[in-house]
């Protein structure tokens, strides 16, 4: 190629969004595991669609927070971030209350898995 600038600019993020990425998924899994337990401690084991909800909800809000800040703080004008914040964690919210129904289907689907390993034993 003649010109390869664009490629240099394509991929020379590359670094800056597998850290952001990865440093994300980190912390906020971390505070969905912790809160997710605190919740059903709270509930005594009650209320699973709410204590899902609740971590995950929160979980996602830190996952925008430090995806987008650490990928793309001083590249973009700080409210436009805000707003690309905003919209991300929009979309995860809306992903969120969506697999909802999910979670009761994963229980009850593992919990018919553990029947037949009871009958089976």
């Amino acid at each position: 190629f003649a010109d390869d600038s664009a490629m240099v600019e394509v991929f020379s993020s590359a670094p800056r969004l597998v850290f952001a990425s990865v440093l994300a998924y980190l912390v906020s899994q971390h505070h969905d595991v912790w809160a997710f337990h605190m919740w059903k401690a709270l509930t005594r084991g009650r209320l699973l669609a709410l204590r899902s909800f609740l971590s995950t909800a929160v979980s996602q809000l830190i996952d925008a927070l430090v995806f987008m800040t650490a990928a793309f703080y001083g590249t973009f004008p700080l409210g436009d971030l805000v707003g690309m914040i905003f919209s991300q964690y929009l979309v995860k919210l809306s992903l969120t209350l969506l697999a909802v129904p999910l979670v009761y289907l994963g229980v009850r689907w593992a919990s018919g898995l553990w029947e037949v390993r009871e009958i089976l034993d």
